[in-house]
């Protein structure tokens, strides 16, 4: 699958996700919308195709295809890891990356996606998906080189794990914490210095080691942080058979000493980014409700959230999975559940009450992806276009630019309201207007109204 994705066949252009366990932050539905919408913005080179939900990443797969097809090209999504998915807790719940995928693609675009025959599909997968037909199936034979790969980086790690030293807890602290954790992180956790866990990092050790780049997280030169995981998840399983359940516990005590030194100091700007990303998939993951709980309900947690990745998305997964912890147990707690209600509730309250003028200083500024992920929450149905209107007037009145805030708050929008907000668009000044009434593709996509329904 990496093959064919760095190597294509002529005409053809790859969007790609690979699932991986072993990366924290990097096996969930929230992880791989992220990640396709970067893509999607890439490919269609606009700025602020925001995938947020499942309406708009599939509408984002379209206008790739449709680009595609104009340039006599094709677009082919290819899926990695489909049996590695940390959302699906069971086998009947659960959110899945699976579910995410379109039943009938567009024309111009295929689907390729790859897993272990077991997990089976997700239950969130509907019926009638192709995903559900057994003879869309292509089995694999194993691949040698790859187990000769597997065996050695195996060997390293029992080396690794015997001889000791900064080595053997680098090797530990990963397998107990899923990995994502960055030089500075595991400095701090052994005590060592950054230097000598990154010279650590690049020697043989590193065989079992793969790096990749933070998010958010950047050095003082402004390039992005290195995060280290295994580079299989046999390593990683492998690792954590040889520990043990008492040595993973005891490291996994000093990763929430960590994350706690975070908190007690309210999430400061430099909070690490697995504090932030990471150390909530290895609180699902090992069902430790009570802290989960105590993550969704911080308040200044969700605003340096909100500071880093300019939306509420992750405050609002993590209020979603400790209630699902909780529901998940014979006894739930209805209390915490009540608790965590009402700060869902807070949080989509303070999503739709962003200041217009807020959001359109956003625009002006160049954030765009933050105003548009702003203006989708807005509930009020009047006062979305006019907001819209002005996000196009800041923006500079480029067309294909309005055309995309459009689509992505129809798609973000409640179903009742998508036919009807656009026909009580408000006068808006005849700049804004010019740059509305330009786009061929926005009269395209919306119904505008004529001069009967109000508009002049």
């Amino acid at each position: 699958m990496a093959e064919f994705v760095l190597h294509p066949p002529d005409r053809v252009d790859v969007l790609a996700f690979f699932i991986t366990a072993r990366m924290a932050g990097r096996a969930d539905r929230t992880a791989f919308l992220d990640a396709l919408g970067g893509q999607l913005r890439e490919y269609l080179r606009e700025g602020d195709v925001e995938c947020g939900t499942q309406g708009a990443f599939l509408d984002g797969l379209e206008r790739a295809a449709a680009r595609a097809r104009a340039a006599g090209r094709r677009v082919v999504l290819v899926v990695d890891g489909l049996d590695e998915d940390t959302g699906v807790r069971t086998g009947s719940s659960g959110h899945s990356i699976a579910a995410l995928l379109p039943r009938t693609p567009p024309p111009g675009l295929r689907i390729i996606v790859a897993g272990r025959p077991n997990p089976p599909v997700p239950g969130d997968v509907p019926h009638g998906h192709p995903l559900r037909d057994a003879g869309i199936d292509h089995p694999l034979a194993a691949s040698p080189a790859a187990r000769a790969m597997r065996e050695d980086g195996e060997r390293s790690l029992e080396e690794l794990l015997d001889a000791g030293g900064l080595g053997r807890e680098l090797v530990a602290l990963t397998a107990a914490s899923g990995g994502g954790l960055s030089a500075a992180d595991l400095a701090a956790l052994t005590g060592d210095s950054r230097r000598r866990v990154e010279l650590t990092l690049s020697g043989v050790i590193g065989r079992s080691f793969r790096r990749r780049p933070a998010q958010w997280a950047s050095d003082a030169d402004g390039r992005p942080l290195s995060l280290y995981a295994f580079a299989h998840q046999e390593l990683l399983d492998g690792a954590r058979d040889i520990l043990g359940p008492a040595a993973l516990a005891e490291q996994r005590a000093r990763v929430h000493a960590h994350v706690t030194t975070a908190r007690e100091a309210g999430w400061p700007p430099e909070t690490s980014e697995y504090a932030l990303a990471g150390y909530p998939q290895l609180l699902r993951e090992t069902r430790d409700t009570g802290r989960l709980e105590a993550l969704a309900l911080d308040q200044a947690r969700h605003e340096r959230l909100w500071q880093t990745t300019g939306t509420d998305s992750q405050a609002l997964t993590e209020i979603t999975d400790a209630v699902g912890l909780h529901r998940a147990v014979e006894d739930p707690d209805v209390a915490a559940c009540v608790r965590l209600a009402y700060r869902r509730d807070e949080v989509w309250q303070k999503a739709t009450r962003v200041p217009g003028g807020v959001i359109l200083t956003w625009a002006a500024s160049g954030q765009v992806r933050r105003a548009l992920a702003a203006a989708g929450h807005r509930r009020e149905e009047r006062e979305l276009p006019e907001l819209l209107a002005g996000i196009a007037a800041n923006a500079g009145g480029d067309a294909d630019v309005v055309a995309q805030m459009v689509a992505t708050a129809q798609s973000l929008g409640e179903p009742g309201r998508r036919r009807s907000w656009p026909w009580r668009w408000p006068r808006t000044g005849s700049r804004t207007w010019r740059a509305l009434s330009s786009s061929r593709r926005l009269r395209r996509r919306v119904p505008w109204p004529t001069r009967r329904h109000g508009l002049a």
